[in-house]
């Protein structure tokens, strides 16, 4: 089956929520505790996916395969955390496992970028769990740099996120 990409639309957030929430248990089994997987609220990423598609500075962009939702990038403004290192984030960029390994993560990473670079931001950068040693991989392979790192609480866990840069410059509209 082909892959096709499109923007989000309020009528699916619910399918949304679902979905971040499917690739949360995905990308974090053995880096989150259990017990914080299995309470991951699909209420609490309706609201994001909510605030997501009603803000127009924000960037949203979803795999299909045939009927299915594979995958997504959100893209943005950089968080007040991370301005001091990028004037735009890769927010989230999530592909259920069944769907890896087919270029999906590639170009939904390459359509929020072109996307920052379109509304002038000059980098951007991406937030990984260091223990994410896939997605650490995925983004070096595509370019990033990794500049910086800040620790975390999440889940009562003591966590640590490493910052990969990417220069806008470089990206194709």
């Amino acid at each position: 089956m082909s892959v096709s990409y499109r923007q989000p639309v309020a009528e699916e957030i619910d399918d949304l929520a679902e979905l971040h929430v499917r690739c949360w248990r995905e990308a974090y089994a053995g880096l989150h505790a259990p017990d914080f997987l299995a309470d991951l609220s699909t209420g609490y990423r309706a609201d994001i996916w909510r605030k997501v598609i009603a803000d127009p500075g924000m960037f949203a962009l979803v795999a299909w395969d045939g009927n299915e939702r594979a995958g997504f990038v959100i893209a943005g403004p950089a968080s007040p955390d991370y301005r001091r290192l990028a004037d735009s984030e890769i927010h989230a960029l999530y592909v259920l496992g069944a769907f890896q390994g087919r270029g999906i993560g590639r170009r939904l990473l390459e359509a929020g970028l072109a996307d920052r670079r379109r509304q002038g931001d000059t980098n951007a950068v991406a937030m990984v769990f260091s223990g994410n040693l896939r997605a650490r991989g995925f983004y070096e392979a595509m370019g990033g740099r990794a500049v910086g790192e800040a620790g975390l609480e999440l889940g009562g866990q003591s966590l640590v996120e490493i910052a990969y840069s990417f220069a806008l410059a470089t990206v194709p509209q």
